[in-house]
């Protein structure tokens, strides 16, 4: 019975490890935080959020950039962090008639 238990502690602790590194991986992904500003700017644009939400979000992950920056041991003190566009276009489906 012990060492059923000592196996199922380890496989759970495994798997737990691989869900945290995984966790880590995506919140450290500098493309994934870019792709969330760019996502907030064209829900301000459409109108979705209005420009008090997105200065929010864009303040949270921005910060978040200048971290994982700052891990990683690049200069961020004096650096500018802007959005310089997107490009979107709308295709109207079937539905949309």
């Amino acid at each position: 019975m012990i060492v059923i238990d000592t196996l199922l502690w380890k496989g759970l602790r495994f798997v737990l490890n691989g869900v945290t590194t995984a966790v880590d991986a995506e919140r450290d992904d500098e493309a994934a935080i870019k792709e969330g500003l760019l996502e907030a700017r064209m829900r301000t644009e459409i109108g979705e959020i209005d420009e008090a939400e997105y200065a929010q979000i864009e303040a949270e992950l921005l910060g978040r950039l200048r971290e994982i920056r700052r891990a990683r041991g690049d200069e961020v003190e004096h650096a500018t962090l802007e959005i310089a566009g997107a490009e979107v276009s709308i295709v109207e489906g079937e539905g949309d008639r």
